[in-house]
């Protein structure tokens, strides 16, 4: 199993992120469409607090987009690595600035959390 196993665990592990990324550019539409927030987003302790939905739902859409993208890339540009360019350079560089995204997105999310929920 050596190598082999670890590039189809990594693998399983881009593709659980591509598709995660697509689950959010649904929830996007969802949110904006129904005016609801999804409970992954703001548990349902915080909603109580939150007075203004609009408002919440536009300052988090264009941060739900860039995470939205940010998986998408990262799971499409690591598979590729993985199968096809197999650059070590991107192996590095791609999680990494991955985190740097979840860092930035967690960061904004509850900036927008506490400006919006009280």
């Amino acid at each position: 199993m050596g190598g082999t196993g670890k590039i189809e665990l990594m693998s399983i592990i881009h593709v659980l992120f591509l598709i995660y990324g697509v689950y959010c550019l649904f929830n996007i539409v969802n949110m904006k469409r129904e005016k609801k927030i999804s409970y992954w987003m703001v548990a349902p302790q915080e909603r109580q607090g939150l007075y203004d939905m609009d408002g919440f739902i536009r300052r988090v859409t264009p941060l739900m987009f860039f995470f939205s993208a940010a998986s998408i890339a990262y799971g499409l540009i690591s598979l590729c690595n993985t199968y096809m360019l197999q650059n070590s350079m991107l192996s590095i560089v791609v999680p990494v600035a991955f985190l740097v995204c979840i860092m930035f997105y967690i960061s904004a999310l509850k900036s927008a959390k506490r400006e919006f929920i009280h």
